[in-house]
């Protein structure tokens, strides 16, 4: 597979990186971590590789074809890489002389990296906000190093060491390492110097320092000023060289957002995967019926239950729900694997993994007024 030459300066690190054409392919469908400060409301669902190439393929149909292509969000790129690599196949096949990237928190990155660099990736941009476990527990709610949440001071150490980790394995495979620092004052200022110390000792070749800027009231406190974060930039210069603050890869891209599903002809209806229709509790695989749900009188509204194909059969089973679903334009479960994402995606039902209440999500998916608080990816 072809890719960048080696040589070059990857087009996110260079002086011009601001000006780099880039397009984000939002396809990471599982968060790997939480923060404690994350914004309440609700976030986008992932696409599916196939539909991550509609916007590639629109950009490439209006002439801009872009020098950079990016996986970043909703999820972690690595949490589940199957839906990372097929983008970047695609991507690549469709784009051979584009820049690959991603935005990772690293975990899973370091026994990854040989094959991120076959597929064309040239620079991973590592999300590292501490190098103490004591400073990670205050970041994050909760950590995932594999499928399971474990004790938070165990992922917290877990994660430093893969992040460690994973400079070194990708430098060795022949990747380029950005860091991204957020700064929250009083909670992780301390550590940007012991970061880009640390990044810069394994191998890291820049970095990128950006102010927690969250809109919400109750963290007013910890949105850093200007002094500060002219300080903290004197003290992270003296390990790694920094990019302008303006160049914001690693950032969702403002003109290439994931788009919401909607409702459209002849499917204004939402697929739920529930056990007892409270809350979206049960993986796509282990479905025995589907809740639809709908508009009804200016309101949502429950209308019909359908059981769901017996397990078997392979693809043919997806096939059979697409057709069983046809008047619904999105599917919201707890989980669902990569082939039925796909084959559902390319049926125009798109699968989104939720967690919360059923009333929330379908509210949030059809417009209501009373969105529950829930998390899809």
């Amino acid at each position: 597979m072809t890719s960048p030459s080696p040589t070059a300066p990857h087009p996110c690190l260079g002086p011009r990186s601001a000006g780099a054409v880039r397009l984000h392919l939002p396809v990471a469908v599982r968060a790997s971590a939480r923060s404690r400060f994350a914004p309440a409301g609700e976030a986008p669902g992932a696409l599916a590789p196939e539909q991550a190439m509609d916007l590639l393929d629109a950009a490439l149909a209006a002439g801009a074809e872009p020098q950079v292509i990016a996986i970043t969000g909703p999820g972690d790129p690595l949490a589940a890489p199957g839906p990372t690599l097929e983008a970047l196949r695609l991507a690549r096949a469709r784009c051979p002389r584009a820049a690959l990237c991603l935005t990772t928190l690293g975990l899973g990155a370091g026994a990854l990296a040989p094959e991120l660099a076959a597929h064309g990736v040239g620079l991973v941009t590592l999300l590292v906000d501490a190098v103490s476990p004591e400073a990670v527990q205050a970041l994050y709610a909760w950590i995932r190093p594999g499928v399971h949440t474990v004790a938070l001071p165990e992922a917290a150490r877990a994660l430093v060491e893969a992040q460690a980790g994973a400079v070194s394995a990708l430098r060795a495979a022949g990747i380029a390492v950005k860091i991204n620092t957020t700064v929250y004052a009083g909670v992780n200022d301390a550590q940007v110097e012991p970061v880009a110390a640390t990044m810069a000792a394994l191998g890291a070749g820049a970095m990128q320092l950006m102010p927690y800027a969250g809109a919400d009231d109750d963290w007013a406190a910890l949105r850093p000023g200007p002094a500060l974060m002219a300080r903290l930039r004197t003290l992270a210069a003296r390990h790694l060289p920094l990019l302008d603050g303006k160049a914001r890869c690693g950032a969702p891209a403002p003109d290439a957002p994931a788009p919401a599903p909607g409702p459209g002809p002849g499917r204004p209806n939402v697929a739920v995967c529930s056990l007892g229709g409270v809350a979206v509790d049960q993986h796509l695989g282990q479905a025995a019926r589907f809740l639809i749900y709908g508009p009804e009188g200016g309101l949502t509204a429950l209308r019909g239950v359908r059981p769901a194909p017996a397990p078997g059969g392979g693809d043919a089973r997806w096939e059979a729900v697409a057709e069983l679903l046809d008047d619904c334009f999105a599917l919201l479960a707890s989980g669902a694997g990569e082939k039925p994402r796909a084959i559902l995606a390319r049926r125009g039902l798109r699968v989104l993994a939720c967690e919360g209440g059923v009333e929330g999500a379908v509210d949030a998916l059809l417009g209501g007024a009373n969105k529950g608080k829930r998390r899809c990816c």
